[in-house]
């Protein structure tokens, strides 16, 4: 009887814990008799991870891990060689063009919208795609991660473009209307979205086809836009004819990409037709 319990202990330990490798006829004998979910991966090696027959918390994990390892095989075998000069070149300095500000949200890859090549952008993430107001006098706080990726490309890679990127169904802007994540540190932050939410309330009567998410998202950008231009450095360059700065917005279900056209005070998509108006700002 206590070998029964002292066994049944043991798997349930191996269950929790951080996943381990054993071979795949063990792993299913252990479980032969329990129900647990077992997602359909290919294997080919005969082992399996123990955290993916035993517990369904380890299953997105483990899955993910598993696609990101099968992509560095991918890329070695398909891409690497026609990468390997571009990269080698890269090492020894980058000239990326802009500076494109954009949400964490994985769904948004500026590179793949945007077609460019490595070394093309200098992307700065962060939730909701912010820029935390320079500090006024008196006021010495400033999030120096945001301020010193902007003080980077400006002073040592040159970029002459700024691009805030916001996107559809953000979740940052949801928790703005919910008024609150429940966590602390998002809420935190968000607070540097304050005068966004205030814009969305003052223009939120006006008839639009957009839903509060998404029009909270577009304003977001252009009031991150205004913020970027307290920064001195950025008025500096901008006065001297050195920098632009652009208001974009993706849309996730149509993978659409739309620019503030400030002229015409609305977001235009990008596209054949649209493309000669909007060079004219370059």
């Amino acid at each position: 009887m206590f070998k029964k319990i002292s066994a049944f202990i043991i798997i349930v330990l191996i269950s929790i814990q951080i996943p381990s490798i054993v071979p795949l006829s063990t792993a299913r004998q252990v479980t032969k008799n329990s129900e647990v979910y077992k997602p359909k991966i290919e294997n080919t090696s005969g082992l399996v991870d123990v955290a993916t027959e035993f517990s369904p918390l380890f299953v997105k994990t483990a899955n993910g891990m598993k696609k990101m390892i099968e992509g560095v095989i991918d890329f070695r075998k398909k891409s690497l060689i026609s990468y390997r000069e571009k990269f080698s070149k890269l090492a020894l300095k980058q000239f990326p063009d802009v500076l494109f500000v954009a949400c964490c949200d994985s769904r948004v890859v500026p590179n793949i919208f945007v077609s460019s090549c490595p070394g093309d952008l200098f992307v700065l993430r962060n939730i909701g795609n912010l820029i935390p107001v320079y500090p006024s006098r008196g006021n010495c706080k400033i999030d120096a991660s945001v301020a010193a990726a902007i003080e980077y490309s400006l002073l040592n890679l040159k970029v002459g473009h700024i691009v805030i990127c916001g996107h559809s169904e953000c979740g940052a802007m949801k928790s703005l209307l919910k008024k609150g994540s429940k966590t602390t540190y998002l809420d935190m932050w968000l607070k540097h979205a304050k005068s966004s939410y205030k814009r969305f309330k003052n223009c939120i009567s006006k008839s639009t086809n957009l839903t509060q998410c998404n029009l909270l998202s577009r304003i977001n950008v252009l009031q991150q836009m205004d913020n970027l231009k307290t920064y001195p450095l950025v008025m500096e360059l901008i006065q001297k004819n050195k920098l632009k700065i652009h208001g974009w917005w993706f849309d996730l279900a149509t993978a659409d990409v739309y620019y503030w056209k400030s002229k015409s005070e609305k977001f235009i998509l990008i596209d054949e037709d649209s493309v000669k108006d909007f060079m004219k700002h370059f």
